[in-house]
């Protein structure tokens, strides 16, 4: 289960294993810095990126399958080659997080460059772990052994597992236990990158499990250190002292908030700020690039505020005419009590009523929301301006009470966006409504998914333990011979009868050695064909190695597949709530209303009984008789 003290999955970025009760530590960063840094109003359409190495075509494409482009913000490419000319015209790119990812996709030097993690110190405080001041290993997401194992292999005297449970309180002691360690050997990337950020000695540590090697070597560019990798702690402190610590650099990171996807935090402007004020040296001169950059950027967004502020008057005209429309319904409604002999013709009168009051809850109910988040918005933007104004001085014509004016007067401007948002939930309810009937079929669909999902991971790690094996026994020529053996024996029928010929070759060369009778000749021939089979053995190992890729890229389009089928389900659920709570409000609007219409009824029957006819009086008792109507037989006590 998901803990308790974590915040509703949000849905306006996106992440490897996203609202899963288990969570990849430097995935999970993507939240933490979403709600600290920015403000929930999209700036791009499309799914959001903020960290990781997911700028790769299959996935560009799995994502723009239903939506127009996908955007990145501080985020690495997967190999040197980057997109295809296809995916990256999808793909919105604002930030990547080093040098070599800017290369493979070939931008140049205008699209800023840093990992967002690096902000960490900026934004939070660690506080002392338990272990401080211990040695820490980190291994990667999918390594399964043992902790006595990862001890005995690293060195270290603690380990820190990068599989954390669905909660910010965890991610955080996460982050408290590395800035409290006196040394970090990191097999996961962020383990490492967040050490770096708050100073504390790492290493790359290669435990077996390296997947993904561009994205060490990109961050190790941006950070100006070599790509070397330590096998365990005694190593690792050796390649820290003497090539990392001496040109170690953390990057500016005032260029990622320049190009930021959301509207950021004023609050966390300032924190930046003076984070890179200590680290960076800040002059007085970016202190007012700053102000100025934040100048044009209100301006921007109060423009699209006001463009989204007509939207809304719009939308309120179509308001208020499905108000009257509504207003409209229930006048035909109450004729259709008097005057339809047909249950059906007043059943459907009824039904148009029904959707008309619920389109009227719907709306009212949308522009409640948005009201609150304009509110929110106003609120952050009157302390942003309180706080610029009294951190640095402000350049000539930046005015901070117009600015908060602009920002209250475009408030209207979110509304526009929520009704789009609600619009695309009514789309969503009518597929809802067409896929319940097939919820059988569903459910086999996601059960065989289920089933293929674990298949594959089944077959990932089996293949990560092969290949770990395989490491580990290429360090010493004992291990190698013994394992060599053991790969023979498990290997695929196919390779049978090479594993003959090659046993068959080492007992002819020991014979040919113990002997000493045998043609120089016929040695170098028996070396050739083993050398042959150790090629052969080589290329067996490069297929496990594409199996494992084709396995990981498997794995993510399931956990898309999953992501997407869970969030359609938590929609489906949201709905039935709001027709819910909109049934229980007619109940009691059908209720005022009979009041009403019992009222209205008895003053318009006594002025027909002063001025009607006898033989029409006769005529409406009967139909008191033949209908039992309430209404009707106060008309009758009304007429006698």
């Amino acid at each position: 289960m998901v803990s308790s003290d974590v915040s509703p999955m949000n849905e306006l970025i996106t992440y490897w294993r996203q609202g899963e009760a288990t969570q990849n530590f430097g995935d999970f960063l993507a939240e933490y810095l979403f709600e600290e840094l920015f403000l929930p109003i999209p700036l791009h359409p499309g799914p959001t990126y903020l960290i990781g190495s997911v700028i790769a075509d299959f996935l560009v494409q799995s994502q723009t399958s239903t939506m127009p482009s996908v955007v990145f913000w501080g985020c690495g490419a997967r190999d040197k080659a980057g997109l295809s000319a296809e995916a990256a015209a999808k793909a919105h790119i604002l930030a990547v997080r080093g040098p070599l990812t800017a290369s493979a996709l070939k931008l140049g030097t205008a699209v800023p460059r840093g990992d967002p993690a690096l902000l960490l110190p900026a934004l939070y405080t660690p506080s002392p772990a338990a272990s401080a001041g211990g040695s820490v290993c980190i291994p990667h997401f999918w390594d399964d052994r043992t902790d006595a194992e990862q001890l005995a292999m690293s060195g270290c005297e603690q380990v820190l597992r990068p599989n954390l449970p669905n909660s910010r309180r965890r991610l955080l002691e996460m982050v408290d236990a590395i800035a409290s360690s006196e040394f970090v050997l990191s097999a996961s990337l962020h383990g490492a990158i967040v050490a770096a950020a708050y100073g504390r000695p790492f290493a790359f540590w290669d435990n077996g499990h390296l997947d993904v090697p561009f994205k060490w070597q990109d961050t190790a560019a941006l950070l100006g250190v070599p790509a070397v990798f330590a096998t365990g702690l005694t190593m690792g402190r050796a390649i820290y002292s003497d090539q990392i610590a001496p040109t170690l650099r953390i990057p500016s990171l005032s260029p990622l908030l320049f190009n930021a996807p959301f509207p950021l935090r004023p609050e966390t402007v300032l924190r930046v700020l003076a984070h890179e004020w200590q680290t960076q040296g800040i002059s007085a001169a970016v202190l007012l690039d700053w102000s100025a950059r934040l100048q044009v950027g209100s301006v921007e967004v109060a423009a699209g505020v006001r463009v989204l502020g007509q939207q809304l008057k719009h939308k309120r005209r179509e308001l208020t005419r499905a108000h009257h429309q509504t207003q409209a319904l229930k006048a035909e409604v109450e004729a259709a009590r008097f005057q339809a002999e047909n249950k059906a013709a007043l059943s459907a009168a009824k039904a148009d009523a029904s959707e008309a009051r619920d389109a009227a809850s719907v709306a009212l109910a949308e522009r409640d929301e948005a009201e609150r988040r304009i509110a929110a918005a106003s609120e952050h933007w009157k302390i942003f301006s309180a706080k610029v104004a009294a951190s640095f001085e402000l350049p000539l014509g930046l005015d901070c009470q117009a600015l908060s004016h602009q920002i209250q007067l475009a408030s209207s401007a979110l509304k526009g966006e929520i009704n789009e948002a609600r619009a695309q939930t009514a789309t969503l309810k009518a597929e809802l409504h067409v896929a319940s009937k097939g919820a059988a079929l569903r459910e086999v669909l996601i059960a065989e998914l289920t089933q293929a999902r674990n298949e594959a991971l089944q077959r990932l790690i089996e293949t990560s333990r092969a290949e770990v094996r395989l490491r580990e026994a290429l360090h010493s020529t004992a291990v190698r011979d013994e394992y060599k053996q053991r790969f023979l024996t498990e290997a695929k029928a196919a390779r049978q009868t090479l594993e003959v010929e090659i046993k068959a070759l080492h007992e002819q060369v020991n014979q040919t050695i113990f002997q000493r009778d045998l043609r120089g000749s016929e040695v170098e021939r028996l070396r050739s064909k083993l050398n042959l089979a150790h090629f052969d053995l080589s290329a067996s190992i490069q297929i496990r190695r594409q199996a494992l890729d084709e396995a990981n890229k498997l794995r993510t389009q399931l956990d898309w597949t999953c992501d997407r089928f869970q969030q359609n389900l938590l929609t489906h659920v949201e709905i039935e709530q709001e027709l819910h709570s909109t049934l229980l409000k007619m109940g009691v609007l059908e209720a005022e209303l009979i009041g009403l219409n019992a009222t209205t009824t008895v003053r318009a029957m006594r002025w027909m009984a002063s001025t009607l006819p006898n033989g029409l009086k006769q005529l409406l008792r009967g139909v008191v008789r033949a209908r039992r109507c309430a209404n009707l037989e106060t008309l009758t006590r009304a007429l006698t």
